[in-house]
């Protein structure tokens, strides 16, 4: 990982040679900082979350999401986001390590 780039979560739950899982935990107001997702990845939207999300280039782009739903993310995004929603948005982030399911 580049040594400017955040980590694409707050902390590693769980990893073995196949998955690692992160917890993401940003309340309103907060950021997660510019990450790479360098692996596809699994999203559980925990709770409900209005974000911000900055790409490569710095556009936002405003999404609105749904706690209790999936999502599917193929490797090589680049971006950060800002909470800009009023409470807390969490979510469980499944990295396939590897590139295995692209």
């Amino acid at each position: 990982m580049n040594a400017q780039l955040a980590p694409v979560g707050n902390r590693v739950l769980f990893e073995n040679d196949s998955i690692r899982v992160w917890l993401v935990d940003v309340a309103a107001g907060g950021e997660l900082a510019l990450h790479l997702h360098e692996n596809p990845y699994l999203l559980v939207n925990l709770t409900d979350g209005r974000l911000e999300v900055h790409n490569a280039n710095g556009e936002p782009v405003e999404r609105a999401l749904s706690g209790e739903t999936v999502e599917w993310h193929g490797a090589g995004e680049l971006h950060s986001f800002t909470n800009i929603g009023a409470h807390r948005y969490k979510n469980i982030l499944v990295e396939v390590l590897g590139g295995a399911g692209s």
